[in-house]
């Protein structure tokens, strides 16, 4: 039997402070120090369980929270009701530890009318063994569902903490004074004033000794921020510092530190920072001569509340296209890649940026010629299907002479599959050409950060690389085969600079290994190029979907150069038997209808997960059977019966007891949230696989699920 999860509040407090009010804590409210539970009462969904108890230690007392999701879908809530009026601005503060699996931790305000609940959502929470602080601050506080349809919450008539399977403060932006700046040394006409008045034509410079020196920041008093932009001087800038920050001018604590600054623009990520000062401390600088700083900028927390939000705002400083299109705010549409039944798949855009997997890194390509790197953004676009309808997507790149064709499919069966991309360079001009393609691997998803139902689209993580000659090997269990061998790979951390910053000048990292304590290390595979008029050339790659490290070896292992071409072929003929099982004739102005139905068709089996129909395969990828019933009907009228049987007992084995059938089921279980039509939908199902195959042996074996 697997053991239940605990974890343990300790006092449970509301910091605010009035406008003006120069005092740290000017009101401190102890909600609860957890003496008695009363008022506390403990609530789970159908399948967990859930209690509550006091606890004591040398810190204090405190409310054990006893839970038992038992790996299903649900959730657990700590509830209790109070009266509390809302000041401009607040922050809720306990402390926590636990011993548990990393869950969804959920905080929530209900209103006093219990209609409306505003939320700190901290997925895959991993609680602390020690005791551990944890702050929310009204500015990380979102409207989560109700009425009142957004807003922020005035009135508290209670406070929830929910897990889910999955001091005075100064009001923020009230505060407009100018900060001030100070420096352990400085030249004459290079003041630390320098570095704050946002003129790119001045500059903060220190003497040339001593070796360590400081640039600080003193707001007058604390203040909220997310990070810092540094731009530094061409000539001498720190290759090791430090951010420090501190309340008091006297205890110092460092936020963050390098010791491989390039120079540059350095974006600091500092969630949640609060602090009267802001220190750099210069520890070693490029030509020993001093340092030189031409810009500090204390950005909002808004900057690093997420990472999308970080990554969004380096994006509008960069060249156009050297990110994802969606971190300049636009749309990307995107189209599914994968085998029958599989559950793992892919995901190519528009732009030609594939995603190897859900919640996985991308492979964007680059092209760099002698009128400088060529990106998604300075390309037309064009989007195909194989034949028309078959789901071998390809995007094509066209700018002057020059043009890119970027090809998926996964091939295989499902469980030992693989996605295979090709890249074709092409010269459409009259006279010969050197070009460079780029195969940059990034921590971003094609999912964007607006798709956040169940997971978050967006900016993934990338802890390590490694080159091994043929193979890219990311966070050590996924491979990137490269079946072409590269000229070059290289890879960086993020403190060495993001691999665009490299492609822009034609050329990429030094480094082949690299690790990222930060998660954000990126790298590019390097093709050169010399195409004659009208010439091309390919690149191929391919990414075991499962047991990479076995799969590797197998890849194209025999040497024989079309070996993609044969298992393009071989998906193709595939996709062909799949998807002509029924004929569909229709008046030639009518093809684009019949192939779109196929198409259709070909998406529903590869987001099936074994015998699960799902309507998606990133945030949408679980079964419901309102969807799944209608669904079927559509695959039966196409000609696929074995799999509509496979979804139906499947799902009618997750019926409980006494009747109830869930909504949806994912990879935690069956969810607890009743959909009183789950019943209905579940029979109608059934009833029309037996209208369609008159097989009696399926429905007998159903029979007592339909009467239950």
């Amino acid at each position: 039997m697997r053991a239940a999860s605990t974890w343990s509040l300790l006092a449970l407090l509301v910091a605010t402070q009035a406008i003006g009010s120069r005092a740290v804590f000017a009101d401190r409210v102890v909600l609860d120090d957890f003496a008695e539970l009363a008022g506390w009462t403990a609530i789970s969904s159908e399948g967990t369980h859930v209690w509550i108890a006091r606890e004591s230690d040398e810190l204090g007392t405190g409310m054990r929270i006893g839970f038992d999701l038992n790996a299903g879908g649900g959730y657990v809530i700590v509830r209790k009701s109070f009266s509390l009026t809302l000041p401009e601005n607040y922050a809720f503060s306990f402390r926590v530890r636990g011993e548990a699996r990393p869950n969804n931790l959920e905080f929530k305000l209900v209103d006093s009318r219990g209609k409306n609940v505003w939320w700190r959502n901290q997925r895959d929470f991993v609680f602390p063994r020690e005791w551990q602080r944890v702050t929310i601050r009204k500015s990380r506080l979102d409207f989560a569902w109700g009425l009142a349809g957004g807003g922020e919450p005035k009135q508290v008539g209670a406070i929830e903490f929910a897990i889910s399977a999955g001091q005075a403060r100064e009001p923020a932006g009230q505060d407009n004074a100018a900060p001030e700046a100070q420096a352990s040394t400085s030249l004459p006409g290079h003041e630390p004033p320098l570095f704050l008045d946002q003129d790119g034509a001045t500059t903060w410079k220190s003497a040339p000794l001593p070796r360590e020196q400081w640039a600080m920041i003193d707001f007058g008093k604390n203040r909220e921020y997310g990070g810092l932009v540094i731009d530094w001087d061409a000539d001498d800038y720190a290759v090791a510092f430090e951010v420090q920050v501190s309340s008091d001018g006297s205890t110092w604590t460092t936020a963050y530190r390098t010791a491989t600054g390039h120079g540059g623009r350095d974006y600091i990520y500092m969630p949640d920072a609060e602090s009267r000062f802001i220190r750099l401390a210069l520890q070693r600088s490029s030509r020993s001569r001093g340092y030189g700083i031409v810009s500090l900028v204390v950005k909002p927390f808004e900057f690093s509340a997420s990472a999308n939000q970080f990554f969004g705002a380096i994006a509008k400083d960069a060249p156009p296209g050297t990110y994802p299109k969606y971190l300049y705010g636009k749309q990307t549409y995107w189209t599914v890649i994968g085998v029958e039944g599989d559950d793992k798949s892919a995901i190519l855009n528009e732009e030609g940026m594939l995603e190897v997997e859900k919640g996985g890194f991308s492979i964007e390509p680059f092209l760099y010629t002698d009128g400088g790197l060529i990106t998604w953004s300075s390309a037309r676009t064009e989007q195909t299907l194989e034949d028309g309808y078959l789901p071998i997507p390809s995007v094509t790149w066209r700018q002057d002479r020059l043009g890119l064709r970027i090809t998926a499919f996964a091939n295989g069966e499902a469980g030992r599959s693989t996605l295979i991309a090709r890249y074709r360079v092409e010269n459409h001009g009259d006279h010969g050409e050197p070009v460079q393609l780029f195969l940059a691997i990034r921590p971003f998803q094609v999912n964007p950060p607006w798709q956040s139902l169940n997971m978050n689209g967006g900016v993934t993580h990338i802890q390590e690389m490694r080159f091994d000659g043929r193979t890219v090997w990311v966070n050590r269990d996924k491979g990137v085969v490269s079946l072409m061998t590269p000229d070059h790979f290289g890879a960086g951390t993020f403190e060495e600079g993001f691999v665009t910053q490299f492609l822009v000048r034609g050329k990429v990292p030094s480094q082949t290994d690299v690790s990222d304590p930060f998660g954000f290390a990126s790298g590019a595979l390097q093709y050169n190029f010399y195409l004659e008029p009208r010439a091309h050339a390919e690149v191929d790659l391919a990414v075991p979907f499962h047991d990479a490290h076995v799969a590797v070896a197998g890849l194209g292992a025999d040497g024989n150069p079309s070996w993609v071409a044969e298992r393009q072929e071989e998906t193709r003929r595939r996709w062909q038997n799949v998807l002509g099982r029924v004929e569909i004739s229709l008046p030639p102005s009518a093809e684009k209808i019949a192939r779109t139905l196929k198409t259709e068709l070909a998406y529903i089996l590869i987001n099936r997960d074994g015998p699960a129909i799902r309507p998606g395969s990133r945030n949408y990828a679980r079964a419901w059977i309102r969807d799944g019933a209608l669904t079927s009907v559509a695959l039966l009228q196409l000609g696929t019966v074995e799999e509509v049987r496979e979804f139906l007992e499947w799902f009618a084995r997750y019926q409980a007891a006494d009747g109830k059938v869930p909504c949806c089921i994912d990879g935690r279980g069956a969810d607890p949230v009743v959909e009183n039509d789950s019943a209905g939908a579940l029979i109608f199902g059934i009833a029309e696989y037996y209208r369609f195959t008159h097989d009696v042996g399926f429905l007998a074996d159903l029979w007592p699920r339909v009467v239950r």
